[in-house]
């Protein structure tokens, strides 16, 4: 599920604009999901060192 969900109430109405926030809440939401995902292996390399 991403954590920023685009909606019709973002769109500006200008298709170059409302192009670049699409990517622009793409690339939030991988950011965040790398973190998330990171901090999974972080514990899961420590469990695997204990």
């Amino acid at each position: 599920m991403p954590h920023i969900e685009w909606q019709d109430s973002l769109v500006l109405g200008i298709k170059t604009l409302n192009d670049q926030h699409k990517g622009l809440v793409e690339t939030i939401n991988s950011l965040l999901d790398a973190k998330d995902n990171s901090g999974q292996a972080c514990r899961a390399r420590e469990d695997d060192l204990r």
